[in-house]
């Protein structure tokens, strides 16, 4: 199993300890902290809880930084080039001098990209 994907933390915790032999939701959550730190939680592409082995996190990162593929969505819902560089541009200047939680994000950033899609 690569990594375990949940709405909430203990439905992730349970759902590692069901694919081992003899594991608990304890278990999990011991190899979730140190020393063992065997295993970490992270997000995932839509904010939802995952857990996957420590080892794994390097390519976890790095898979969640590739851009998304373009052609998932139909053009009429997708933003469009310039829509898609005036947000990373307000994600750069809001990040800049301040860590966001997501909820501060999706504030934050439609202020700062200008005038745009109803959605943002």
């Amino acid at each position: 199993m690569h990594a375990a994907h949940a709405q909430v933390m203990s439905a992730a915790e349970i759902s590692v300890a069901l694919r081992m032999t003899g594991a608990t939701r304890a278990d999990v959550q011991d190899a979730l902290r140190p020393p063992a730190a065997s295993l970490v939680k992270t997000f995932g592409p839509r904010g939802t809880v995952h857990l996957l082995p420590a080892a794994y996190l390097p390519k976890w990162l790095a898979a969640l930084s590739a851009p998304p593929r373009r052609g998932q969505f139909a053009a009429e819902v997708r933003m469009t080039d310039e829509q898609t560089a005036a947000v990373l541009d307000a994600l750069g200047r809001v990040l800049a001098d301040a860590e966001l939680t997501l909820d501060e994000l999706d504030e934050a950033v439609p202020e700062h990209a200008g005038p745009g899609p109803a959605t943002w």
